[in-house]
């Protein structure tokens, strides 16, 4: 179970988190807002098995009901929530910041175990967030390149 939720935290900050062509112009308040997956690309491997996905969602999906996809909180303070998966009530909180080109998250995974993941952006505007993570941890390793669209 352990692993199962550190990997949906993983697609879920993958979801969230890219990094833009311009470091310059990168600001926190950018990010803060509502934020909807409309795509996702992603790979993992679990020891010497590798799983691939590739997934688009169709942009007039009710973000609040959907079972489907995913959507992202960012806060002004620092905070976020995240929800996702196929029965839509798989929830992780945290704290986020930015540091440069790249997006730095803190979660809970278990009861007693945070994890800190940093994603690329890849491009950041008003209304689309594209981010890449790319996780390697022990015989585990995740790979994901998401687009977000702003709802809020």
């Amino acid at each position: 179970m352990k692993t199962l939720n550190y990997f949906l935290l993983l697609i879920g900050f993958g979801l969230i988190f890219t990094s833009c062509g311009d470091d310059d112009d990168l600001s926190s308040s950018d990010l803060v807002g509502t934020w909807l997956v409309v795509h996702e690309k992603y790979s993992e491997r679990n020891g010497s098995k590798t799983y691939e996905y590739e997934y688009s969602y169709p942009d007039n999906i009710d973000w609040e009901s959907s079972d489907v996809g995913g959507y992202a909180r960012f806060d002004k303070n620092g905070n976020y929530s995240f929800r996702y998966g196929e029965t839509g009530d798989f929830e992780s909180v945290g704290r986020w910041e930015l540091k440069g080109d790249k997006i730095v998250a803190t979660f809970l995974v278990d009861d007693d175990e945070y994890v800190t993941v940093e994603s690329k952006i890849l491009k950041l505007t008003s209304t689309e967030f594209i981010m890449e993570t790319h996780v390697i941890e022990n015989n585990y390793e995740y790979h994901s390149i998401q687009t977000l669209q702003k709802v809020k």
